[in-house]
């Protein structure tokens, strides 16, 4: 097993080419270093050693399928309040109850699950996560998450 220390400066994206493989990396999270240091250039999808076996099928799965994944607990702790605070003003502002949205998307719930726990209806989370693939130019779900990733989205307040 290599340490996240041995990995820095890895290139994945050599690898794949030479070899065709989809490359998971499964990041054990060391306080020395943030969520975002520990997702390498290059992968296909992200998993933590903390996260349900579950989780690890369903990234499997999804690279078998060519798709992308990123593990809903590495997204979750890229949706925090301090990260949203840290973001300039030139970013895709949202509403706070967007973002909420976004979180819950981050932890897999269907639009379902989100309108019961939100106590709103389905077409309400629908109507959210539609604005928020408009403002962002996002296809999908996972694009929204990448998007929050690299920091482009902001609260209003």
């Amino acid at each position: 097993m290599l340490s996240f220390a041995d990995l820095q400066g890895f290139n994945y994206s050599e690898l794949r080419s030479k070899s065709g493989a989809k490359i998971l990396v499964m990041a054990s999270l060391d306080p020395d270093y943030s969520v975002v240091s520990a997702l390498h250039p290059g992968a296909d999808g992200y998993v933590l050693a903390t996260d349900p076996v579950e989780e690890l099928v369903l990234a499997i799965t999804r690279l078998a399928e060519g798709k992308r994944f990123l593990a809903s607990s590495i997204g979750f702790a890229l949706l925090t309040p301090e990260r949203w605070k840290q973001l300039s003003v030139d970013r895709v502002h949202s509403t706070s109850r967007e973002l909420e949205i976004l979180n819950l998307i981050g932890d897999g719930l269907t639009n379902q699950e989100i309108a019961d726990r939100l106590f709103t209806s389905k077409r309400t989370v629908e109507g959210h996560r539609g604005t928020l693939l408009q403002k962002t130019g996002a296809r999908n779900s996972a694009a929204l998450i990448k998007f929050a990733m690299a920091g482009k989205l902001m609260i209003n307040e």
